[in-house]
């Protein structure tokens, strides 16, 4: 194929002149907003079963009110995506995420971290209010179920933040569960994480 064939075949598809979206010129100055999610998960090797803590998202959340949730929220000003991931984990189910890393870690027990990267990052206009997510994961070993770490809402940022949290068992209570009782669709995250890492 001779070079100006070539070129007379992409300017009948594309034009001169991109098209962003319908748009010839791309600035759009309302940026979208960048959310972090944390999926933490603690593993039971013997019995091949999953925990992971969620929280209920109380009247102060701006949505999905009434539903469990991962740890997530928008990063702030002057903090990194990973800081940001720590602080929405302590705030809302009260795990000192650095903490827990270090001890497990000194234990062996650290199986996978994304703690510096994101795993996953979603930005596909179709997102809940078109946000950019960043998805952080890490996955414990843990031997004895009834000795996870005690979780709590009291450094919640605003009061009815997180009503109430809990352990969920993946293959009992998210593996399949519908929209109606887990918001943003975290279930299928939390699918899709321990997927990534080949351990489902």
């Amino acid at each position: 194929m001779n070079k100006e064939l070539i070129q007379n075949q992409a300017e009948s598809l594309y034009g001169d002149k991109p098209v962003f979206k319908g748009r010839e010129n791309p600035c759009h100055w309302e940026s979208r907003s960048v959310a972090v999610v944390m999926t933490i998960v603690f593993w039971d090797r013997r019995n091949d079963d999953f925990y992971i803590p969620m929280g209920k998202r109380g009247i102060a959340c701006p949505d999905e009110i009434g539903k469990f949730s991962l740890p997530c929220g928008y990063m702030d000003w002057d903090e990194t995506a990973t800081d940001s991931a720590f602080r929405e984990t302590w705030e809302e189910i009260g795990l000192f995420v650095e903490k827990l890393l270090f001890v497990n870690a000194l234990e062996g027990k650290v199986v996978h971290k994304f703690v510096d990267q994101p795993w996953h990052v979603g930005h596909h206009p179709s997102a809940n209010r078109q946000n950019v997510t960043l998805n952080f994961g890490v996955v414990v070993e843990c031997d004895d179920m009834d000795n996870l770490p005690e979780l709590t809402n009291e450094y919640n940022e605003k009061v009815g933040e997180v009503d109430e949290i809990k352990y969920f068992n993946f293959n009992k209570h998210l593996k399949g569960s519908s929209d109606e009782d887990i918001a943003f669709g975290h279930q299928h995250v939390v699918e899709k994480f321990l997927k990534k890492l080949d351990i489902i």
